[in-house]
């Protein structure tokens, strides 16, 4: 979920869909912003 691994990704394969995975999205978010919601 790096934006520049996703450039790089897109730039050599434009036809190609890029798919992330829910876990990974609800991990992300739970260490970015709960995380942040808990230290207040």
């Amino acid at each position: 979920m790096n934006s520049d691994f996703e450039e790089a990704f897109k730039g050599r394969y434009p036809k190609l869909d890029i798919v992330y995975d829910r876990f990974h999205i609800i991990k992300n978010f739970n260490d970015k912003v709960v995380s942040e919601i808990r230290k207040d």
